[in-house]
C-alpha cells in the first residue's frame, strides 16, 4: 500500500515488478545467510517505514508534554539551543543504526548487531542481557506510552469540565488504550501501514501545520507583541537550584525523548522491501524530519511565550497548554488538543508493531519461554501475534505502577535508560570490531568509526545525566533511582543468564555469520575490481 504513495521520478524503474520481486529475493537471502527462514512478507517502502515513526512520535505532542524541561532549566535558551544543540548531538545515533541497519538488516537490531560484532566468547551472554533488557525497554515503553497518552487525554477533557481525573481513571484509560493497539496491531500489517500513513500520520503532518500557522496569526491578531529574537536565542535563565554543568545538559532531555522511535524501521527490516538501502534511508530521514519539526516547534513557543517566569511557574505543569488556551480560546485549544492526542494514542499500536518484531527475533533465538509460539508469525496478519498478545499484557501489568508516584516515574523511566544501553553496545563493538564488520550497501567509510565513538560518547553522557535528581536539594522521595531499577535489571538478567539462556538461547549463528562475512569480503573484492560501489552492485537491476 505504502508504495502506491512512495514516488519518486524513477518510480517505473525502482517499481517494476521484476526488480522488486530480486529486490526480495536477494533481501530475504541475506537473512537465510543468518540462519534464518524469512517469515515475513514485505510490506514496507520509504513512506511505509518513515509513517511507522510519525505514527507513534509526534514531535508536536512530545513537545507539549516534556516541554518543561527547556523551560524549567533554561528559559528562552533551553527552548532554542536546548533543542538545536541535541539534535546534531544525537544524530550519530541514527546514522550508526542506519549504518548497522544496512550491514545487518534483520529485526533484532540492536542485542542482534551486539551479538554479531562482541567477541564470540562473550557473545552470547552480552546479547541476551542486550535482549532482556529490550524486553524491559518494549514493556515500560508501551506502559509508559499508554499511560501519558491518557494522562493527557484526560487532562484535556478536563480543560473544559473541571473535573480532575483520578489514577484509576487513567489506569482504566490506559487498558483501554492498550486493547485498541493490540486490535490494531492484529489486522494484515499492509493494512496497518496504510492507517500509519493515510491516517495517523497524514494528521500529524496536518495538525503541526496548523499550530505552526494558527498560533503567530492568533497572537498577531490580538495585538501581543512576539519576543526578540536577542531574548529567544541569547537569555538563558535557570529556575532551578542546580548549577550550568546540569541544568544545561536537563535542557537536552526534551529532544532525547520527543525525537524518538526514528530507529522504527529497524525493528522492520525483514518486512520492508530493499532492507539494506529503504530502511537506512528511512531512518536517517524520519530523525531529521523529526528534529526539523521539534525545531521549528520550539522556536514558535519561544517568540510566542512573553512571560517566561509565569510559563516556568505554571501549575498545570503543561506551558504550551496554557499558551493554546489564551491564544485561541478554550473551546478551540481543547478541542485541537484532543484531536492531535487522540490521534497520538491511537498511532501508538505502531510503537506495539515495532516492540512485537523485535521481541519476536529474540524468541526466535531461543532467548523466551514458549520461543516456538512467541517466534510464530500469522501468515494472515503478517505479525508474531503471540508476541503482540504477551506485550500487550505484560505492559498492562507494568500501569499498575502508575498508581505510585515513584515507581512509576523510576520504572518508566528504564524505558530510556535501555534503549540507550542498546545504543551504546553495538556502537563500542563496531569501533573494537577486530575484523567482524562488514559494510552494507549504505556505510559512512572512513567516517564510520568517528561517528560511532562520537555517538558512543554521547549516549553513555545522557545515561549518567539521566540518573541525577530533578532537584540539587534532594530527599529520598525526590532522588532519581533509574539507575538502581537499571542495575537491578541487569542483575536480573545475568541470573536469567545462568538460569535459562546459557541452556536454551542459541543467539547468532557464528559460523553462518563467518561465511556471510567471507561472501561479503569477496563481493568487496569483485566490485574495487569493477569500480563500482556496493550499493551499484549490491542487487542487480535494482538501483537504490
Amino acid at each position: 500500500m505504502a508504495s502506491i504513495l512512495d514516488r519518486d521520478p524513477d518510480a517505473g524503474k525502482k517499481m517494476d515488478p521484476r526488480n522488486s520481486i530480486a529486490s526480495d529475493f536477494a533481501e530475504d537471502a541475506v537473512v537465510h545467510d543468518f540462519g534464518y527462514s524469512p517469515s515475513y512478507a514485505r510490506v514496507f517502502r520509504s513512506l511505509g517505514a518513515m509513517s511507522l515513526t510519525m505514527a507513534m512520535a509526534s514531535p508536536m505532542c512530545g513537545i507539549f508534554i516534556a516541554v518543561s524541561y527547556q523551560i524549567n532549566y533554561g528559559g528562552y535558551w533551553g527552548l532554542t539551543w536546548g533543542w538545536f544543540i541535541p539534535s546534531f548531538l544525537f544524530l550519530p545515533w541514527a546514522l550508526t543504526t542506519a549504518e548497522f541497519c544496512s550491514s545487518m538488516p534483520v529485526n533484532g537490531a540492536n542485542y542482534w548487531w551486539t551479538a554479531a560484532l562482541a567477541p564470540p566468547s562473550i557473545s552470547r551472554p552480552l546479547s541476551f542481557i542486550a535482549g532482556m533488557a529490550n524486553i524491559m525497554n518494549a514493556l515500560t515503553s508501551i506502559a509508559s506510552f499508554a499511560w501519558a497518552s491518557s494522562s493527557s487525554i484526560c487532562t484535556i477533557i478536563g480543560l473544559f469540565t473541571g473535573w480532575i481525573p483520578t489514577n484509576p481513571i487513567i489506569f482504566a484509560v490506559a487498558i483501554a488504550t492498550c486493547a485498541v493497539w493490540f486490535f490494531t496491531a492484529s489486522i494484515r500489517m499492509d493494512k496497518a501501514s496504510l492507517v500509519f500513513i493515510s491516517v495517523t500520520a497524514t494528521l500529524v503532518l496536518v495538525s503541526s501545520a496548523c499550530f505552526v500557522i494558527g498560533l503567530p496569526v492568533a497572537q498577531k491578531t490580538q495585538g501581543i507583541p512576539f519576543t526578540s529574537a536577542a531574548t529567544v536565542f541569547g537569555d538563558y535563565t535557570n529556575y532551578s537550584d542546580w548549577g550550568r554543568p546540569v541544568s544545561v545538559p536537563f535542557t537536552f532531555f526534551c529532544a532525547a525523548w520527543v525525537i524518538t522511535g526514528w530507529n522504527a524501521p529497524s525493528a522492520v527490516a525483514e518486512e520492508t522491501h530493499n532492507a539494506r538501502i529503504v530502511a537506512p534511508r528511512s531512518i536517517i530521514n524520519t530523525y531529521c524530519l523529526q528534529a526539523g519539526m521539534g525545531m521549528l516547534f520550539c522556536i514558535l513557543l519561544a517568540f510566542c511565550i512573553t512571560d517566561m517566569e509565569a510559563a516556568a511557574s505554571d501549575p498545570t505543569g503543561y506551558a504550551a497548554f496554557t499558551l493554546l488556551i489564551d491564544r485561541w480560546g478554550l473551546r478551540v485549544a481543547g478541542a485541537f488538543l484532543l484531536i492531535i492526542f487522540l490521534n497520538t494514542s491511537i498511532g501508538g499500536a505502531a510503537v506495539l508493531v515495532m516492540m512485537s518484531c523485535q521481541t519476536a527475533a529474540f524468541a526466535r533465538d531461543g532467548g523466551m519461554l514458549f520461543n516456538d509460539k512467541l517466534s510464530y508469525v500469522s501468515p494472515r496478519s503478517n505479525m508474531p501475534i503471540y508476541t503482540t498478545m504477551f506485550l500487550t499484557i505484560g505492559g498492562m501489568l507494568m500501569l499498575c505502577l502508575g498508581f505510585s508516584p515513584i515507581a512509576s516515574e523510576t520504572i518508566y523511566s528504564l524505558a530510556v535508560i535501555a534503549i540507550m544501553v542498546l545504543y551504546a553496545l553495538p556502537m563500542i563493538f563496531r569501533v573494537f570490531d577486530n575484523g567482524r564488520w562488514v559494510p552494507g550497501p549504505w556505510n559512512m567509510g572512513r567516517f564510520s568509526k568517528p561517528v560511532h565513538v562520537l555517538g558512543f560518547l554521547t549516549v553513555v553522557y545522557m545515561m549518567i545525566m539521566e540518573c541525577f535528581p530533578p532537584q540539587a536539594n534532594w530527599t529520598g522521595a525526590t532522588l532519581n533511582y533509574n539507575w538502581a531499577v537499571f542495575m537491578g535489571a541487569v542483575l536480573l538478567s545475568t541470573l536469567l543468564w545462568f538460569s535459562h539462556g546459557s541452556r536454551s538461547y542459541k543467539g547468532v549463528d557464528q559460523e553462518m555469520l563467518r561465511a556471510w562475512r567471507e561472501r561479503e569480503h569477496d563481493r568487496d573484492l569483485n566490485q574495487e575490481g569493477s569500480g563500482q560501489s556496493r550499493s551499484e552492485t549490491y542487487i542487480e537491476g535494482v538501483k537504490p
